[in-house]
């Protein structure tokens, strides 16, 4: 047993240390054409050599088939760098009301904000991986009934801020446009926390909470622009649509309200190497 070990250290070892002793190894050429590097750890007079590869592979050959033997230097190879196609970032924009949560009869939303606060794009193949988002939105709610009075002086309306905040996830195609910039399209589905609020009168920061936050099923469907300006971070352009029906209790009453935006904002993101799945490319293939 200990004699099988240590054949099997020096059979691991030998080609390190012969490169690493001399910083040359043995270069094979022969007869029907190409060549053969590694290092000659036997060889039979007039009969046949044995050539221990980088790799640790075992070649045999016949010195008939032999045309010269030389020797060269030995460079490591260098250790080839995984793409950064993949990305975490942030991105900040506004968030515009459509359909019936901009309608006047109904939510009366007008134009707030959406931050994604974490944007991460993961490629599993050259072309296609996983998208997903944590992100939060605002809009006004510029309903003009049930004014808040502060010394007889109209400071502020009721439920006139619609809050909502999830995450999510789905698949992601990327498509090149140039060598730095890409085509980012992906579907998502995942969660909302939404709610209505009120803001304190002259106090434009803080809410207080005038319906029950509920959880709800939301989607999204966008399209973003990366440009890739360092090798470690990528500026980014998005667009995107986002749904979801909420059922709302609201002071005793209750009501179901669609929730629907556009989204339009710019970020941040840095790059990071990118997972290669190979069965899972295969597959897509």
């Amino acid at each position: 047993m200990n004699r099988f070990l240590a054949v099997l250290i020096v059979a691991v070892a030998f080609p390190v240390l012969s490169f690493a002793q001399d910083g040359f190894q043995d270069v094979i050429y022969l007869k029907k054409g190409g060549f053969v590097k590694g290092v000659i750890v036997e060889q039979v007079p007039h009969k046949s050599v044995k050539l221990l590869m980088s790799d640790g592979a075992l070649a045999y050959f016949k010195i008939e088939d032999i045309e010269k033997f030389s020797k060269e230097r030995y460079v490591e190879p260098k250790a080839e760098k995984k793409p950064r196609s993949s990305y975490i970032g942030f991105t900040a924009g506004f968030s515009e009301p459509i359909g019936s949560y901009a309608s006047r009869s109904d939510a009366a939303a007008t134009l707030g904000m959406h931050v994604n606060l974490v944007n991460v794009g993961i490629l599993l193949t050259p072309n296609w991986g996983l998208a997903a988002s944590y992100f939060c939105s605002v809009n006004d709610y510029k309903t003009y009934t049930n004014p808040i009075y502060t010394s007889g002086v109209i400071t502020g309306y009721k439920w006139n801020v619609w809050a909502y905040k999830g995450a999510l996830i789905g698949p992601m195609y990327t498509q090149p446009l140039l060598e730095k910039l890409h085509l980012d399209l992906r579907i998502m589905g995942g969660y909302a926390d939404l709610g209505l609020r009120r803001k304190l009168p002259n106090a434009s920061a803080f809410f207080d909470q005038t319906s029950d936050d509920v959880t709800v099923a939301a989607m999204e469907a966008g399209a973003t622009l990366r440009y890739d300006f360092s090798r470690l971070f990528s500026a980014m352009v998005i667009a995107e649509y986002f749904g979801c029906n909420a059922h709302l209790s609201v002071e005793g009453y209750s009501y179901k309200q669609p929730l629907n935006t556009l989204n339009l904002g710019v970020g941040l993101a840095f790059r990071i190497p990118s997972i290669n799945v190979n069965w899972l490319a295969d597959l897509v293939r």
